[in-house]
């Protein structure tokens, strides 16, 4: 492998709703939560790049942290957002660099595409069924946690979902799967407000080949 022959995105972006949970009773983020978000950006982006080469599937791991410096407290409430770029590759190992940024969403201007938001989830075995497939309770939980962030982020007030319309579910997500979720405002007044959100389910590894050798693409989309 080597950076120049990189042809798959050399960055990306996810972003997650701070919950209580993520917190001390201070109410400050724990960092261990935050590194593990580091590490969750550092595994997609490296096992995408690996997979890019021709050769056997891998999933890439982590082998070393170099250094990581907390400029400010993060916040209950407050959404992080964690961007991810390879900035080095060799046969062996790919360097990426973090870096994390908090957004209060109380605060910033309330234009309906300044609303619009996305989340990116790797599904893991907490995630899913005896059988490998993600719970529906989970994916909802996501587009719930999307929505808010969209309204949140609009209304500039606490926020509560009242009603949830039919869901479709067109297709099994597996483990190992990336989820995509994006929420946009699609209606506001007064009381109350609506916003959709959908998501795109993206393999990042294969789980199963075919009998005669390469593996078998199975990334259904749905919206």
């Amino acid at each position: 492998m080597s950076g120049p022959d990189v042809e798959t995105p050399s960055a990306i972006q996810i972003c997650r709703i701070m919950r209580p949970d993520d917190a001390n009773v201070a109410g400050h983020v724990h960092v261990g939560t935050i590194l593990k978000m580091i590490e969750e950006a550092g595994a997609i982006i490296s096992t995408r790049h690996c997979n890019s080469q021709n050769g056997e599937r891998c999933v890439a791991a982590l082998a070393r942290v170099e250094r990581t410096d907390f400029l400010s407290p993060m916040c209950i409430g407050e959404v992080a957002h964690v961007s991810a770029e390879i900035t080095y590759t060799s046969k062996h190992s790919v360097e990426v660099q973090v870096n994390v940024l908090s957004e209060n969403i109380l605060t910033e201007p309330n234009t309906v595409s300044y609303s619009q938001s996305s989340l990116i989830h790797l599904v893991g075995p907490s995630d899913c069924t005896l059988h490998g497939f993600v719970h529906g309770g989970v994916t909802m939980k996501l587009m719930d946690e999307v929505a808010g962030i969209v309204a949140a982020r609009h209304c500039k007030t606490n926020i509560v979902t009242a009603s949830v319309d039919a869901i479709n579910f067109h297709d099994k997500i597996r483990k190992g799967f990336v989820i995509t979720i994006s929420g946009q405002m699609t209606f506001t007044r007064i009381s109350p407000w609506r916003s959709r959100s959908w998501w795109t389910p993206t393999l990042l590894w294969t789980a199963r080949r075919s009998a005669t050798g390469p593996p078998v693409p199975s990334s259904p989309t749905c919206r």
